[in-house]
């Protein structure tokens, strides 16, 4: 595991410096702009780039050398932010500048994520294969607990272009480490039997479809995913709305620490025997959180349900990646992984769309006083500006409970292995 944490420290950084961005990003559209749809279409910009490319970069990332991959992806980043930075300190940025520069960062990340999930594999043995996955998590919550506290304090210290130089200095520290810390290459055929690119593009799908049970649990992430992101559309403006930018960093921030907490357990645990039983688990404690996030009213509530929201992520993860990593041979890991990225964010862009609008024109307006249901939900929930956002909060966290009992009842997921790699899952030649 040396090496593997050697680059995991490296990413962790990285992740640090691309959360204070993101952070200072969103407030700065939000406090521009003072429109939720518009912050939602900045998420938007930030995740569809990254599911449409995803089939492409599974096959180039098990083509190409992972390492090499993961070097070009941090300094095409570190040169999106140096560009942004420089409209920042120029005084001629724009909200398409951001949308511009997130679609970009996108592109790059569709390279990245399955660069590295693939590069676990190489590094890892199978059997640490749940713990480097909590490891990620854990180290992925470590900077975003950072992120947002940090991010609001430097943003009224230095302003957005010295949050986002920050972030720079950060690529090349995870830059560093990528030069210094080699990673192996998985073992190819020969030359001659080498597969059209379709052919490779397809291998993800073939692998997801012959597996009794892995496309109900992978639709299960769909809506996972969808639920999750409207929800996250909605916590920042609801949160502006009634308080400051430190605020929203000390609730966003806990909610981190959740997450931090869920990584460290499954890296110490590796979860259930059972991976499903984890995927599951985790899924009804993501559910009764979002039915928390609904009915808190204030900020150290809606800290105590983020925490369970964010705590529920590593469980889910680090199951399901055991689930899939461990059937199938790491020289087919980008191609997997990207099957399963593009499927499982495929709802994200969809929420981002959806979720301003939903929040802005429908939602809220329902519990401001005198909206339809300010005198019968308004009751339970309160009325008044963010209460519209937790009447979605908690409609949403009881339809994925019931959701994720109807998984638990599907023999065909209930009944998922983790299963060593068949001899129908021929590695491609190169």
């Amino acid at each position: 595991m040396r090496r593997f944490t050697l680059i995991w420290t490296g990413q962790v950084a990285s992740l640090l410096g691309s959360g204070m961005t993101w952070f200072v990003l969103g407030v700065w559209i939000y406090e521009t702009t003072g429109s939720a749809l518009l912050f939602a279409l900045s998420l938007f910009s930030a995740t569809l780039p990254q599911v449409l490319l995803l089939p492409v970069a599974g096959v180039l990332v098990d083509r190409w050398d992972r390492r090499r991959v993961l070097i070009l992806a941090d300094a095409a980043a570190a040169a999106l932010s140096v560009g942004l930075a420089l409209l920042f300190l120029l005084d001629v940025v724009a909200v398409w500048h951001v949308y511009l520069a997130n679609a970009l960062g996108a592109a790059v990340t569709a390279f990245k994520t399955p660069a590295f999930v693939a590069a676990t594999g190489s590094l890892v043995p199978r059997e640490q294969l749940a713990r480097a996955s909590g490891m990620s998590d854990s180290g992925q919550a470590a900077s975003q607990i950072a992120a947002p506290m940090l991010g609001a304090f430097l943003y009224t210290l230095i302003g957005a272009e010295g949050v986002i130089l920050v972030d720079v200095g950060t690529f090349v520290l995870s830059l560093l480490v990528l030069l210094a810390v080699p990673i192996p290459r998985p073992p190819r055929g020969a030359p001659e039997g080498k597969p059209s690119f379709l052919r490779e593009a397809r291998y993800g799908w073939s692998f997801l479809a012959g597996r009794p049970g892995l496309p109900g649990l992978l639709a299960y992430f769909v809506v996972l995913n969808f639920f999750l992101n409207l929800s996250w559309v909605a916590v920042t403006p609801a949160i502006l709305d009634l308080a400051s930018p430190r605020v929203l960093g000390a609730v966003l921030s806990t909610g981190y620490a959740g997450m931090l907490a869920g990584g460290v357990m499954m890296g110490a645990w590796g979860g259930p025997a059972r991976r499903v039983d984890g995927v599951l688990l985790g899924g009804a404690l993501f559910g009764g959180s979002l039915v928390a996030l609904g009915l808190a009213t204030g900020a150290v509530a809606l800290a105590g349900a983020m925490f369970g929201l964010l705590f529920s992520v590593p469980l889910i993860n680090g199951s399901f990646r055991a689930i899939w990593q461990g059937g199938a041979p790491p020289e087919v890991h980008g191609r997997v992984a990207s099957a399963i990225l593009m499927v499982a964010r495929s709802s994200v862009p969809v929420a981002f769309l959806v979720g301003g609008p939903l929040v802005e024109s429908v939602f809220e307006p329902s519990l401001l006083p005198g909206g339809p249901l300010a005198g019968s939900v308004g009751r339970l929930l309160g009325v008044g500006p963010g209460r519209g956002a937790g009447l979605m909060f908690l409609l949403l966290g009881l339809a994925f409970l019931a959701v994720t009992y109807a998984c638990r009842a599907s023999p065909a997921i209930r009944g998922i292995k983790e299963a060593p790699p068949g001899p129908e899952l021929e590695p491609a030649r190169h």
